[in-house]
């Protein structure tokens, strides 16, 4: 059935299994993406999905871009970012994380990706200070914690 999401996803899957990727991501675009599909986010993010496991990250980007565009989505956004990091397009990273933080809900995720890119160009101690104060605010968050430590592990100082 050609409406069928159901056969038309089985069917990227299936392709996908075969390493035939153009043909999943032709058939994950030709999706009927309704409002009320509960798989519908699922969906949308296949082709970036199928990308990023096949390290075509500049790709992925641009699919998270072109998703972004139509459908401002947090969780968009935070895929971006994570996509940008890996591809190591640290400053486009950031940009993306800092939107994150005037509009997430989860700002300590936000905070938290902030800080990883800070740790991963060499900025540490701004990444410690973002580790001190969500260790603070947010205990229960233990990659802050984590980090932290790590940071004051390589400078030879306890976290405090």
């Amino acid at each position: 059935d050609p409406a069928s999401n159901k056969a038309r996803w089985d069917l990227a899957q299936a392709y996908q299994r075969a390493k035939r990727d153009d043909d999943a991501l032709a058939q994950m675009r030709r999706l009927i993406l309704r409002k009320d599909d509960p798989l519908r986010m699922t969906y949308r993010l296949g082709p970036a999905s199928l990308l990023e496991q096949r390290g075509r990250l500049d790709e992925a980007v641009a699919e998270l871009r072109r998703l972004l565009s139509e459908e401002p989505h947090e969780e968009v956004r935070f895929r971006l970012v994570e996509d940008l990091d890996r591809a190591g397009r640290r400053d486009e990273a950031e940009r993306e994380v800092r939107v994150l933080l005037d509009q997430a809900k989860d700002r300590p995720r936000a905070q938290l990706a902030l800080a990883g890119i800070h740790e991963r160009t060499g900025r540490v101690e701004d990444a410690a200070r973002i580790f001190e104060d969500l260790a603070q605010s947010h205990p229960e968050i233990f990659p802050a914690i984590d980090g932290l430590r790590r940071i004051r592990g390589a400078q030879g100082r306890k976290a405090e």
